[in-house]
């Protein structure tokens, strides 16, 4: 390999380098949707448990 192809190469690796931490960067600055919270186990920031998709999973999952 001669010096061109090893910095071509260093240049691309570099650039995908900085673009992967430009996106990265950029995804985390973006908001959560209306309504995306973070699940928990105890559901408490659900107003109607009785509702909960995942409340009624647990149940069949365990008949």
């Amino acid at each position: 390999m001669n010096f061109v192809q090893i910095l071509t190469a260093l240049a691309l690796v570099g650039g995908l380098a900085v673009l992967n931490g430009w996106i990265y960067v950029k995804n985390k600055k973006t908001p959560l949707p209306e309504g995306c919270e973070p699940f928990r186990e105890s559901c408490s920031n659900c107003p109607a448990e009785e509702d909960c998709v995942l409340k009624k999973v647990e149940r069949s999952v365990k008949q």
